[in-house]
């Protein structure tokens, strides 16, 4: 065994704690290609959240970057143009009510072709779900992780352009 004081990596440092309380808080900018402006004009999008709060703040940021982009938050499901299912993978319980609403939602992907039906968050993000993605759902059209949400944008535009799927996930990701 090693004489390594792990220890040190558990314990508050209060003294930074201080430091970065007298920080200035850095407001980040968040800016779209001009490309990109017009696409939601017109159209709605819905977000679904399951998890933690680290999810809830995901689904904020895609929402404002949505908005961004021109689309409003639809009132429901029926009026959408983009829906996206922000997930987790921790708990069985929330993955298995994705895949009972993923399945639900062929439906209206059925009636309106042009719904752009996207998965992401932790659960797009092990290959086991891609790849049950490819082969039993394949009405989603977007496939994303959380360190990719604020690609949504540049999916969003490649989608309206190229009209395909499109998947973004860790090179171990098959196609």
């Amino acid at each position: 065994m090693s004489n390594i004081d792990v220890e040190k990596y558990f314990k508050p440092d209060l003294n930074q704690a201080r430091k970065r309380s007298r920080k200035e808080i850095e407001e980040l900018q968040f800016n779209l290609s001009d490309a990109h402006y017009k696409i939601g004009i017109d159209k709605t999008y819905m977000i679904h959240t399951y998890g933690c709060q680290g999810n809830e703040a995901d689904s904020e940021t895609m929402a404002g970057i949505l908005e961004l982009m021109g689309f409003t938050k639809a009132l429901s499901e029926d009026n959408s143009d983009v829906i996206i299912m922000n997930t987790c993978a921790i708990r069985e319980n929330a993955e298995n009510r994705v895949w009972g609403e993923l399945g639900r939602l062929k439906a209206y992907k059925k009636q309106n072709p042009n719904l752009i039906l996207g998965l992401a968050g932790c659960m797009a993000q092990e290959e086991n779900v891609v790849e049950r993605v490819m082969k039993k759902y394949q009405h989603v059209d977007l496939v994303f992780g959380t360190h990719n949400i604020y690609k949504v944008n540049v999916l969003i535009f490649l989608h309206d352009t190229f009209n395909d799927i499109f998947f973004l996930c860790h090179t171990s990701c098959k196609s």
